[in-house]
């Protein structure tokens, strides 16, 4: 049996299109379905990832929440003011009251601020209360009166009771 030109061609030219043709009818349909799972997983992962940056964020600063010592209220109060003067708030007085004993687990100490902002720095000043490594404070009531004098126009003058948890280590 002699190969000539034409059956060598055949011989070769017969594979790829076998090839080819399980290809397109075998293969081609599983590599689109496996792009849709693998977008799917990806999808997941990134819900995944989401939800496991959560966690961590809430477990970090939920360990971060502590009642403050008596001799960690000043530390507290400079922390306050610190983060409430870099978002803008101008702190006219801070007034701490007397310590009460009213739970035998902790003590709360009312802290009275007037304080002065435009209404974005206020709104970031109380959303950031429960964002304080050093002490656990909740605010009890606020009065808000918007300025209309001269420069001070637009600004709120803004009297705040905060409430700060204190450890009863006695």
């Amino acid at each position: 049996m002699e190969l000539t030109r034409e059956k060598i061609i055949l011989l070769i030219v017969s594979p790829i299109i076998l090839g080819l043709g399980l290809f397109l009818f075998l293969f081609q349909p599983r590599i689109k379905e496996l792009k849709i799972h693998f977008l799917n997983c990806s999808q997941t992962e990134e819900e995944v990832n989401n939800v496991r940056n959560l966690v961590t964020a809430y477990k970090s600063s939920s360990q971060k929440k502590v009642f403050a010592s008596e001799q960690e209220i000043s530390n507290s109060i400079d922390e306050l003011a610190r983060k409430g003067k870099a978002m803008g708030i101008d702190f006219l007085s801070i007034t701490p009251r007397a310590k009460e004993n009213s739970n035998p687990e902790y003590q709360t100490m009312q802290v009275e601020m007037e304080i002065e902002s435009n209404y974005r720095a206020l709104g970031a000043f109380l959303g950031s209360l429960d964002k304080l490594e050093r002490s656990f404070l909740t605010a009890r009531g606020f009065h808000v009166v918007p300025r209309h004098d001269g420069e001070r126009k637009g600004r709120l003058r803004t009297r705040l009771t905060l409430v700060m948890y204190l450890a009863n280590l006695g």
